[in-house]
């Protein structure tokens, strides 16, 4: 699912307060729990944190975040801090928009495309703070997807996902003594150009099985206590179940057999 927003044509800081922007997507008089006192709090907060671009200050200060929020959210939507969307997608903290928006040096006249996977709302704040100052406009999009979108797409178009063939190598730490060991087996394994991945929560064995099974991994490569001190690593096929010990000097050889 693609979403395009586009800039929002405001003239000044009075029209912004008083009147409604023509043709605008998010009107801030047509939302009932819009807070020009809030909004301008959270301008002031992320002031005293560091935001000097008064441009882009007085584009937080007029940005209706309810409006990319869930209704029950919406009195939050004015607090310095991310928020869900759905789908296990967030709003940026505000801080956050507010500083790389500003590392951008933008000036009047630029064009801003912004591509990511959460909220469009960052292409509004790129493209008001030059209008609202008076200094002309500096035209900013927004375009969001993600797999979550897309898989949702496919879904309600009726689309069936092809079954991918599963590949790579899964290292699996048993122990927390293990788990300096599979760090370097991990290391080695990727210079000898052997797909491999690890844990990096270090979560328990179980945990990391039903991951390595989730994610699609050709097999399992089980280090412990026990294989770290004969010098193998267990093999475990993820759709077998079949496992082999192979020496940790012939791992990358053996793995890359597959």
């Amino acid at each position: 699912m693609l979403a395009l927003i586009c800039s929002l044509p405001v003239t000044n800081r009075a029209q912004v307060e008083k009147t409604e922007p023509e043709n605008s997507k998010f009107p801030m008089t047509q939302s009932p729990t819009y807070n020009l006192e809030k909004a301008e709090k959270l301008a002031r907060e992320l002031r005293d944190k560091g935001i000097r671009d008064k441009a882009v200050l007085a584009a937080i200060a007029r940005i209706p975040r309810e409006a990319f929020v869930d209704e029950a959210l919406a009195e939050m939507a004015y607090l310095d801090r991310p928020l869900p969307i759905g789908e296990g997608q967030t709003i940026s903290q505000p801080y956050t928009v507010a500083r790389q928006t500003e590392l951008l040096e933008l000036e009047p006249g630029d064009r801003v495309l912004e591509i990511g996977t959460g909220s469009e709302g960052v292409g509004i704040e790129l493209a008001d703070p030059f209008e609202l100052i008076g200094l002309g406009r500096c035209d900013g999009v927004g375009l969001g997807t993600g797999i979550e979108r897309i898989l949702l797409v496919r879904e309600a178009l009726g689309l069936a996902d092809e079954e991918q063939p599963r590949e790579g190598s899964f290292i699996v730490a048993i122990g927390d003594e293990a788990w300096l060991s599979a760090y370097r087996l991990l290391h080695d394994l990727r210079r000898a150009g052997v797909k491999a991945e690890i844990d990096y929560r270090r979560r328990s064995m179980r945990a990391q099985m039903r991951y390595a099974d989730a994610q699609g991994y050709l097999n399992a490569v089980l280090l412990g206590g026990d294989e770290i001190a004969k010098g193998v690593a267990t093999v475990r096929d993820m759709l077998s179940g079949e496992q082999e010990e192979v020496s940790l000097d012939g791992l990358a050889g053996y793995l890359r057999s597959e």
